[in-house]
């Protein structure tokens, strides 16, 4: 059996295969975010420490509608925000990134944001990546989701 941290280290092959597919990180975040998740489950990492985080680069109709979601003041599917991470154990993850948040500011990565939701859970990204209208175009999910499901052995 893989120890959690052989785990881990493994992790950066998954995100240098992520990294590769067109846009990942302009529409695709989400997805990654989900792809990362999915394959540390397969692995038998222990996913009590995992969540994602949603970003915010301004304040709009997105950020409050997922804030009245999110805080269970309005009834509804969550929609998109400008960046999807996935924290696990304290540190943020996206395709080419890593973050730990107890050293660094998501300012350091290039991020300027406005506001965050932390702890989602995988049932709430999955309901958010379902409303395909509202996430950046620029990536085609109908070509990189196979490819994606075929290179990391997981199914999206």
């Amino acid at each position: 059996m893989e120890t959690n941290d052989l785990i881990l280290k493994k992790l950066k092959k998954v995100k240098k295969v992520l990294e590769r597919i067109p846009s990942i990180n302009e529409g695709g975040c989400g997805y990654s975010a989900l792809a990362m998740y999915l394959w540390l489950k397969k692995h038998k990492y222990p996913m009590e420490n995992v969540s994602f985080v949603y970003l915010y680069s301004h304040n709009g109709y997105t950020y409050q509608h997922n804030e009245n979601i999110f805080n269970k003041k309005k009834r509804g599917k969550p929609t998109s925000c400008s960046h999807v991470m996935i924290n696990i154990n304290g540190t943020l993850h996206d395709s080419n990134s890593l973050l730990d948040s107890k050293s660094q500011s998501l300012l350091d990565l290039g991020f300027e944001v406005l506001h965050k939701h932390e702890n989602i859970n995988v049932k709430q990204l999955k309901k958010s990546l379902s409303d395909d209208t509202s996430w950046n175009s620029c990536f085609h999910r109908e070509t990189a989701l196979p490819i994606i499901s075929k290179k990391l052995g997981i199914k999206m």
